[in-house]
């Protein structure tokens, strides 16, 4: 764990944030090899009953990432002010309730598995199949999401070598597992979902040793214990986060049944296309994390002149990142596509060329979106983080329903690049007006076209402020 506010910015933030999107990619590296043995040796139905419920999945993972992105928040500006023994308390108690409502989550959507399926329009050719994924997903569903929560809270003090170390082993754990079940012992969805679980829970017991072992070495007596006291503070982060990743992967759910009417084709090219948009965003979103633990730390720290330095080494980082995955992917979409699908899954192939070629360049607008997004969260700038977010959500779902009922899936892609290009340009209007200033340092940080001058108020020690 270490204080990102100290030495060189370029190069803390690139020391930081390689190995974030090198366990990125690894993340989804397994993700595809998921999608292409169920492609290759599944077929069109395979693939699509292993993509069909993705969307639902996301959304209603996006409360449990949003939840602990403000966990991590909280955990940076604890750390940024050294107060260690806080720290421990509140990361264990945020983590046992992260785990009740997840396990919740899980248990009620294996129950509720009908009205789900009726809801996203899952076709009748690929429903028992679907249902085998969905059940053992959901089943391990709380050991996947802590994954994520440890990444999160992993970044958020400033380690970011652990993640890679756990992601690389998980991947190999989980790519041995879809070999052994799908190709070996003939398993099927079923083989696959359990791989996933099993790589899932390694993992998960791999980063509760770490972490003990970590907190053991802090300057602090005080052992770790179950404490709500902080639970209001966390909220305040936590709660807004929370709200603005629904928003976000909402929009994606939504539009799911439209997909899904269209059949097995257009729902095995979407699940292709999204396994291909995620590789490539993991690059910029887990580049984006060295500014998420930044601010945060910064703001704990009391350095608020560096936060702007930090934004612009973000964007500039990302994209540079970004640009060769991105670039390659586009020159190439037809090889990189055909992993997917077998022989004579024409449509299927021929809708997601379409996508990679004509609607993936239009990431770069996606990458420069999330970066605000970080940006939000540190300064505790929560409304802008949901205006931002649910203005690119609403789009999407207007353009979607106009588009995709005139164009087909054409309609559908099209709709998504165009709400990442309308964030864009809302984000950069609230870059310009400084509305994104922290409260702490409305007085110190000036952005181009500030409508007033702010007036210098009092500044209170981290104990009397209360929420950082």
């Amino acid at each position: 764990m270490r204080d990102l506010t100290k030495g060189n910015i370029y190069k803390t933030f690139l020391v930081f944030a390689l190995p974030l999107v090198f366990s990125g990619v690894l993340s989804q590296m397994y993700g595809i090899v998921d999608s292409v043995i169920a492609g290759q040796y599944l077929g069109e139905v395979g693939l699509a009953a292993t993509g069909v419920s993705a969307p639902f999945i996301t959304f209603i993972s996006s409360f449990i990432w949003g939840y602990s992105s403000g966990v991590s928040i909280s955990a940076g500006r604890l750390f940024g002010a050294k107060d260690y023994g806080r720290l421990k308390n509140m990361v264990l108690t945020q983590c046992c309730i992260i785990v009740a409502a997840s396990l919740l989550l899980g248990g009620l959507s294996i129950l509720l598995h009908k009205p789900i399926f009726r809801l996203i329009q899952v076709d009748a050719a690929i429903w028992e199949e679907s249902f085998r994924y969905f059940a053992v997903y959901m089943a391990g569903f709380f050991l996947i999401v802590m994954n994520v929560v440890f990444i999160h809270l992993s970044s958020a003090l400033g380690a970011s070598m652990v993640p890679f170390v756990l992601s690389l082993v998980s991947g190999l754990l989980n790519v041995a597992g879809n070999i052994l079940s799908v190709a070996v012992l003939d398993m099927g969805v079923l083989g696959i979902s359990l791989a996933t679980v099993v790589s899932a829970a390694v993992t998960f017991l791999a980063y509760v040793v770490y972490f003990i072992r970590e907190f053991r070495k802090l300057p602090t007596e005080e052992k770790a214990r179950i404490s709500f006291a902080d639970c209001k503070w966390v909220l305040s982060f936590s709660l807004p986060t929370s709200l603005q990743q629904a928003t976000m992967y909402f929009a994606t759910m939504a539009l799911s049944p439209m997909v899904n009417a269209l059949g097995p084709s257009a729902t095995a090219s979407y699940t292709v296309t999204n396994r291909i948009f995620e590789f490539n965003s993991t690059v910029f979103y887990n580049s984006s994390r060295a500014l998420g633990s930044y601010v945060p730390q910064c703001i704990g720290a009391k350095k608020y002149t560096s936060i702007k330095k930090g934004f612009w080494v973000s964007l500039l980082q990302s994209l540079l990142l970004l640009l060769p995955i991105l670039a390659t992917t586009v020159l190439l979409p037809e090889q990189i596509v055909q992993l997917f699908f077998k022989e004579g899954n024409v449509e299927g192939f021929r809708l997601s060329v379409l996508f990679v070629k004509y609607y993936l360049p239009f990431a770069i607008f996606c990458a420069c979106n999330n970066i605000f997004h970080h940006l939000y969260r540190g300064c505790k700038k929560m409304g802008l983080l949901i205006l931002s977010t649910g203005f690119s959500s609403v789009a999407r779902i207007v353009a979607g329903i106009f588009l995709t009922g005139t164009m087909g899936m054409n309609g559908f892609f099209l709709a998504w690049a165009l709400s990442w290009i309308a964030e864009s340009v809302l984000n950069a209007f609230i870059y310009l007006f400084g509305l994104w200033v922290p409260r702490e340092a409305e007085d110190i940080i000036q952005t181009p076209l500030q409508l007033r001058k702010k007036k210098k108020r009092r500044m209170l020690p981290i104990e009397e402020e209360g929420d950082f």
